[in-house]
């Protein structure tokens, strides 16, 4: 083929490429005249500006918004009349109108090649989308009832990206609007609740400015962190929301279980000490602690402190344990220097028999947890020459085998 031919070929291309576009857009203003087939006008706006030259032009992008927002008029309408109007497709059609008007404000720019003073519509079109922000909001709280929390975190999403919008340029949004921290907590509550920490945390800064949320902010940040394994930022965060919230179970329940759960039991003291200041009396936490004067082998303390806590709750079987292993431990201790003293083998069996009680205690409270009062009973039985109880743990022993 010669160039005569392909340049002609080429020609006969774009005039037909132009002779389409040009019944689209007819047939998407005439759509708009009717009001009717406007989800078919939409569906065809978008594949126009599919083609990267045509998106170059601002009007095809103001047709698109016409076709949107009489769409949302009809909607508003439906609802004033009360007819029936789908919420769902009323919040979307804000959040295209949205968008769409942001676009023709970027397209706009870059024809102007930069100059503000040059730009037709971006007044009116603030304007216009400054009433419609609000909308944005609403709609991220609506989805987020409806635990659409893919959908509610785009609308809070775009509601605080509107903030850094060069069509808002002189709005101060950042400033001025004080829903902004709010929807910045919703959207780290809906990245938490969407298992993706990096949504979670991309508002964290404006979301921390929510101060009547930040015992929660601090919750969720806690397992943000921790299904990240960032330990450092987790236990930050637990400290923070021990030092602001000490009453708060979640914070404090969690630190005493991190440092208990890596054998650091000065800080599981420590924190489990401060605690109890504000609740002297909460169950919780002295039974913690029972378990905790175990580990640090302060058996004397650990022993008076279940015995209170049995004097009215005496259904607790993790308390009756660590009585009885506190008294165990000690006699296992002090059996290591017993063979050359009489008096200290004396001591020896008294602390098995003080242990013996507690422990048949634990084991009629849990009779399947063989694997904490067995060893013991078979122990202090076998110590305190117990020969018919020594032969059922001594059978029990064996089975276990």
């Amino acid at each position: 083929m010669n160039r005569f031919y392909f340049i002609l070929l080429l020609s006969f291309f774009a005039l037909a490429s132009s002779a389409s576009l040009k019944k689209d857009l007819a047939q998407v203003k005439a759509s708009l005249k009717t009001g009717k087939e406007l989800d078919k006008a939409e569906r065809i706006m978008n594949d126009v500006l599919a083609q990267p030259d045509n998106r170059k032009e601002v009007k095809t992008w103001l047709l698109l918004f016409d076709v949107i927002k009489k769409k949302y008029d009809q909607g508003n309408e439906r609802l004033y009349l009360q007819q029936s109007a789908d919420t769902v497709t009323m919040y979307d059609l804000t959040k295209k109108m949205c968008l769409t008007l942001k676009s023709i404000d970027s397209v706009e720019v870059v024809n102007a090649n930069g100059d503000a003073s040059r730009l037709k519509y971006r007044k009116k079109h603030a304007e216009a989308l400054f009433t419609y922000k609000p909308n944005l909001f609403f709609g991220g709280t609506y989805f987020m009832s409806k635990k659409m929390y893919d959908k509610a975190y785009d609308f809070f999403s775009l509601y605080i990206d509107c903030a850094q919008m060069p069509i808002f340029t002189g709005y101060d949004i950042l400033n001025s609007d004080t829903k902004l921290p709010r929807a910045a907590f919703f959207s780290v509550f809906c990245g938490y609740k969407l298992h993706a920490p990096e949504l979670a945390l991309r508002y964290l800064p404006l979301a921390k400015k929510d101060k009547e949320r930040h015992e929660y902010l601090l919750q969720y940040l806690a397992d943000v962190y921790l299904s990240q394994n960032n330990t450092d930022k987790y236990m930050a965060v637990l400290k923070e929301g021990f030092q602001d919230y000490p009453t708060q179970t979640y914070f404090y329940t969690r630190l005493i279980e991190h440092y208990s759960k890596n054998n650091n039991w000065a800080s599981a003291n420590e924190y489990i000490d401060q605690a109890l200041i504000s609740m002297p009396e909460h169950l919780w936490l002295r039974v913690a602690k029972t378990t905790i004067l175990l580990n640090l082998g302060h058996y004397d303390a650990c022993i008076a402190l279940c015995d209170s806590i049995i004097a009215s709750h005496k259904d607790l079987p993790e308390v009756y344990l660590n009585a009885g292993l506190a008294n165990f431990n000690r006699a296992v201790e002090a059996e290591k220097t017993a063979k050359t003293s009489r008096d200290l083998r004396k001591k020896v069996a008294a602390s098995y028999r003080s242990a013996l009680p507690y422990m048949e205690q634990y084991r009629r409270l849990e009779p399947k947890d063989e694997s904490r009062w067995l060893l013991p009973l078979y122990t202090i039985y076998l110590n305190l020459n117990m020969g018919k109880e020594f032969e059922e743990m001594d059978k029990l022993m064996k089975a276990a085998k």
